[in-house]
């Protein structure tokens, strides 16, 4: 029999910058509180020479490696494959993928 893991609930407290305020969040982690490797994955995309994915720019290239990688680590954590093709491939905000990142398994 498969034992749970013991959740160290400090540690995973620790990611979150905005928890050492002090003060109570109700609304959930859906982008007013993130992690802080989150954030700087956002923070460093954002930064960098990004556009439309494709495969003629260094920049497009970018662009198709940030989503094709968000794909695969959804479908990693789901346990599925990320084949699922995007509705409007010139969308590049991250929220709108994710629900659309992966067809199930």
């Amino acid at each position: 029999m498969i034992q749970p893991a013991e959740l160290d609930v400090d540690r995973v407290r620790a990611g979150f910058p905005a928890l050492t305020e002090e003060v109570a969040y109700f609304d959930g982690p859906g982008g007013s509180q993130l992690p802080s490797g989150v954030g700087e994955a956002i923070a460093g995309t954002n930064c960098s020479g990004i556009a439309n994915r494709g495969s003629v720019t260094v920049a497009e290239r970018r662009a198709d490696t940030v989503v094709v990688g968000a794909r695969e680590a959804v479908a990693d954590l789901l346990g599925c494959d990320p084949v699922r093709p995007l509705d409007d491939p010139a969308d590049l905000r991250p929220g709108s993928h994710a629900g659309r990142a992966v067809e199930p398994a």
